[in-house]
């Protein structure tokens, strides 16, 4: 228990079932998504999520870049979507465009053939043409920025979100955080009119007090289901600590002046064979020009 707060520690690799069938899913053709896309099994995370969550329970889910999060609390909520319904069930909002389209790119590819559809809602795209997208569309699953999905529900008045039952605050550290703060608020605030509702906090640092706050303040019986490492590696790190990378991530740093960095860069892009990477910029003009 943390402050009161149940917690599950789930540990990377640990035994987990033999296929998304196992989990008790009963979308079989999210599991074929899953299945075309070479992802066969669940991890631990994954599966420690759908039997937390499937069941509509408020939760933290505590994991870092790579580990599947974003299946992991997608899964359990599109399990509970009517596609019989034509309107929005669900909403994730995500503090970047980036990830944004990245989880509606991960939603599309489980959503395909279950007659159920996801549209993305981000700033820097044209608010009318999303909202055509919504109209078409008729999606029972919403990803986007929490200032776009805001200005359109609220300054607007063009986005419906009565029938919202399922919201996931992604990134919520940084959902908490200016300038996206008083959106993210203000959605929160929005849902809390009485109605059913499972509400998700997912982040690389969940355990954050001012989100164990928020989580306390705002949610129900909640849970926090964290990524940890395997026993034998955590030695004497502290519980909070312990949603480590795995042993196959190794930190490193190298300092270098500003006019050396593109340089840098490209000599690791030159690397054979060519390494999976994930590059941080601290602004959209340099994430512009390490592009190009």
């Amino acid at each position: 228990m943390i402050d009161g707060l149940e917690v599950l520690d789930v540990e990377i690799g640990g035994e987990t079932p033999a296929d998304f069938a196992a989990l008790g899913m009963l979308r079989a053709r999210v599991a074929a998504n899953l299945a075309a896309a070479n992802i066969s099994a669940p991890n631990a995370l994954q599966s420690a999520c759908f039997g937390s969550l499937a069941t509509g329970r408020d939760a933290l889910v505590q994991a870092h870049t790579g580990s599947g999060k974003t299946i992991a609390f997608l899964l359990p909520i599109i399990e509970q979507l009517n596609p019989a319904s034509k309107e929005p069930q669900a909403l994730v909002i995500s503090p970047s465009r980036e990830l944004a389209f990245q989880t509606a790119r991960v939603a599309d590819l489980l959503l395909e053939g279950t007659g159920l559809s996801c549209v993305a809602l981000s700033g820097g795209a044209n608010p009318n043409r999303q909202m055509d997208k919504v109209r078409k569309a008729r999606p029972q699953l919403l990803v986007g920025t929490p200032g776009r999905v805001a200005d359109l529900a609220y300054e607007w008045g063009k986005l419906k979100l009565q029938r919202v039952r399922h919201l996931v605050v992604d990134e919520v550290d940084e959902s908490f955080r200016p300038p996206y703060l008083q959106p993210t608020r203000r959605l929160l605030d929005s849902f809390g009119d009485g109605r059913p509702l499972q509400l998700l906090f997912a982040s690389a640092t969940s355990d954050a007090p001012a989100v164990r706050r928020a989580a306390s303040q705002r949610m129900r019986d909640p849970i926090m289901i964290r990524l940890a490492p395997p026993a034998g590696r955590r030695g004497g790190a502290s519980p909070s600590r312990s949603a480590a990378l795995p042993a196959t991530i190794v930190h490193g740093c190298v300092v270098l002046p500003q006019r050396k960095h593109m340089e840098a860069l490209q000599k690791l892009a030159r690397l054979q064979p060519p390494p999976q990477s994930l590059v941080f910029v601290n602004s959209p003009y340099r994430a512009q020009v390490s592009k190009t």
